[in-house]
């Protein structure tokens, strides 16, 4: 590799990420597209720059010159406009990192779209690689190959011509296609699969010399592994996940869905007009706790290690998740800590969103992380010996931390479904994405958290009801952080779709409780909404 090719990379890598980062922050939504998107997953292209969709989180549409203005003004140092050759200006990106008399820039391309997207960029061809969210390799493979079978069509009466398709596009195809015969992944969208399919197998046959390269995108299009709804002889269904359950045979309920997917169920409940929100006074006043702020705790190099697991651990649940059709969204400790708490989390906690017609059970989704992964994660007993439950682990060895990081070197790791702890069913423009993880939405995480204050303090069990003064604190510390200036803003309380009636009414009353036992949150909770 040429030293201006490794500096191109570079570039191009820091430009990807810093960009996404500031746009994600400002709740745009994005995906890499084309040669970038490809350069990612494993394509031998190097991009010269960097081509970006966007589209809002709501419905509408975005200026893609204003957000550009945006970038220069806000990050002057990385973001600026560059005049071409023609005249014209261009957004682009300056890296730092590489010195003249290198090249030390390169430029963005954006494209704005509406929300809804249109169904080339549909959330079930986009995933995130490295923490970016891409366009499927598959989709851009099959992009270009629908451009050269379509020059070959055109062609019929003319031999020659179809033995010669367009050079600058046969170039691009090859070096499009993947170095490595790394698996690929492919959408859960089976009629993208099989229109994917159909048109690598007539290119690879029509062009042999394409056809090695195309190999790994035929054996990912024909070795997805969906749920196979088989019958037992009784006629029950059951579900067999080929390779990832090996024998476990459950039952589910059909609903029409002949193939999971990633789109979740969305119904159209519309927020109510924002209105004040009448909190009764509480006489009861304990003394307040001591809120813990951001800088207050001090990391050891143990909590630190046992922080980096608990994010690798999610990722690992996220992804094989992903691969049998279920999307999930985390909360609890590591989701606070996700928003910016300080607060070392303690676990995983996920929240497992099946589509539509899919009905499975927290047990099943248990035992398919653990057939995902059977060498990490391990299914015990719990404690209650009448419980009908299990406990998913995942299995801390020593090349990984010091023994005792965690308790008997066991990360836990909780699984939940919609409707458990009045937890919403959410569809996928809810969830959000930091860090290359999917989070519950920070109002659902703030009264979540509320919820767990109020249910701990209220537990006869001593190291049960000790928790609710670190639900305390964490409270405090979520209300202080950047995220509540949206909801000030957006006030999303009366969302059906993320808060249901009671969980509302239980909400309204815990926040009166929560500000008369800490005063100082009264002011917090009312910018929010929340009229004591």
């Amino acid at each position: 590799m040429t030293k201006s090719t490794s500096c191109r990379k570079t570039i191009v890598s820091n430009a990807a990420r810093d960009l996404v980062k500031v746009l994600e922050q400002r709740a745009i939504n994005c995906i890499l597209v084309e040669d970038m998107a490809a350069y990612l997953q494993g394509s031998k292209a190097v991009p010269k720059d960097v081509k970006l969709v966007l589209s809002p989180q709501t419905e509408g549409a975005l200026s893609k010159d204003a957000i550009a203005k945006y970038l220069v003004e806000q990050h002057p140092t990385k973001f600026r406009f560059r005049q071409r050759k023609n005249k014209t200006d261009v957004l682009s990106y300056y890296d730092s990192t590489v010195l003249p008399p290198k090249k030390t820039h390169c430029d963005f391309e954006l494209i704005t779209v509406p929300n809804p997207r249109p169904p080339e960029y549909r959330p079930e061809l986009v995933r995130r690689v490295e923490g970016l969210p891409v366009i499927s390799l598959l989709s851009i493979a099959m992009d270009l190959l629908q451009e050269l079978l379509s020059h070959y069509d055109s062609a019929s009466l003319n031999p020659e011509l179809q033995r010669r398709p367009p050079k600058k596009l046969y170039q691009k195809l090859r070096l499009l296609l993947p170095s490595s015969n790394a698996p690929l992944h492919s959408p859960a969208d089976k009629s993208f699969r099989l229109e994917a399919l159909d048109c690598f197998l007539r290119a690879s046959s029509l062009f042999p010399e394409l056809a090695s390269g195309l190999s790994p995108l035929i054996r990912a299009c024909r070795n997805f592994k969906p749920t196979v709804r088989l019958t037992q002889p009784d006629g029950r269904p059951i579900v067999d996940v080929t390779n990832l359950l090996h024998k476990l045979d459950l039952a589910v309920e059909d609903r029409n869905d002949p193939l999971p997917g990633l789109p979740l169920k969305s119904s159209k409940v519309s927020a109510a007009p924002k209105a004040a929100i009448t909190v009764q006074p509480q006489v009861t006043s304990l003394p307040e706790a001591v809120p813990l702020s951001p800088s207050s705790p001090v990391y050891t190099e143990d909590s630190q290690v046992r922080t980096e697991i608990i994010y690798m651990v999610a990722k690992k649940v996220v992804d094989i998740l992903q691969r049998i059709g279920i999307a999930s969204a985390l909360f609890g400790s590591l989701a606070c800590h996700i928003y910016g708490n300080a607060r070392a989390p303690n676990d995983v906690d996920i929240l497992a969103l099946p589509p539509v017609g899919r009905f499975v059970t927290a047990e099943w989704v248990k035992q398919a992380i653990a057939n995902g992964d059977p060498e990490h994660f391990r299914l015990e007993a719990a404690k209650n010996p009448n419980a009908t439950y299990r406990v998913l682990y995942y299995l801390v060895d020593g090349g990984l931390a010091p023994p005792n990081t965690f308790h008997k070197d066991k990360c836990k790791v909780d699984v939940l479904l919609p409707g458990i702890m009045n937890l919403p069913s959410l569809s996928p423009h809810d969830i959000k994405w930091r860090t290359g993880l999917p989070v519950i939405p920070f109002s659902v995480l703030l009264l979540q958290k509320l919820q767990g204050w109020d249910d701990h303090r209220r537990m006869p069990e001593p190291y049960k009801f000790e928790k609710h003064a670190i639900d305390a604190s964490d409270v405090q510390s979520l209300l202080k952080l950047e995220h509540v200036v949206a909801l000030r803003f957006s006030q999303p309380w009366h969302n059906r779709n993320l808060f249901n009636e009671e969980f509302f009414n239980l909400s309204v009353r815990r926040v009166g409780e929560f500000a008369a036992m800490y005063p100082s949150s009264r002011d917090d909770w009312g910018r929010l909404g929340f009229n004591m």
